[in-house]
């Protein structure tokens, strides 16, 4: 059982691996709703600038489409990180629970440990004791 520490360790380790693997996830997702966010924001200011002079319109066409194209690649990005971070919830919660098992094993194992000490310490404190009474019946003492 001396090698559950080390097992509890690792595990620690990989579930702190994980954990910063969702965090740069969760950044990159936050980073492309910002950027399909922006775009939408200057699409809207083109489609005002577009109104108020007529004669921009014939450029807005193309800007349009190509701002909608640029929001719908980052739309598919965004739908396959969201899918990355879903599969790397589900890594996390398996090393967390196997981090548990290793840790309710280790504290099973000290437990008993506890328990097998306190039984022979009590067995040596009973057979001191017995050697005393023994030695006190006898006359030694």
């Amino acid at each position: 059982m001396q090698g559950l520490p080390t097992l509890i360790r690792l595990q620690q380790r990989e579930l702190d691996v994980l954990r910063r693997r969702m965090g740069l996830l969760h950044e990159r997702r936050q980073k492309l709703l910002d950027r399909s966010q922006a775009l939408l924001e200057e699409l809207n200011n083109e489609v005002r600038l577009a109104s108020e002079m007529p004669g921009m319109s014939g450029f807005f066409g193309d800007f349009s489409g190509h701002i909608k194209q640029q929001r719908l690649s980052l739309d598919k990005e965004i739908v396959l990180v969201s899918r990355k971070i879903d599969r790397l919830a589900d890594e996390i919660s398996e090393a967390y629970s196997e981090l548990k098992k290793f840790e309710i094993a280790w504290e099973r194992w000290l437990e008993e440990e506890k328990k097998r000490l306190e039984k022979i310490e009590q067995q040596q404190m009973d057979e001191i004791a017995a050697r005393k009474h023994r030695n006190r019946r006898e006359g030694y003492a």
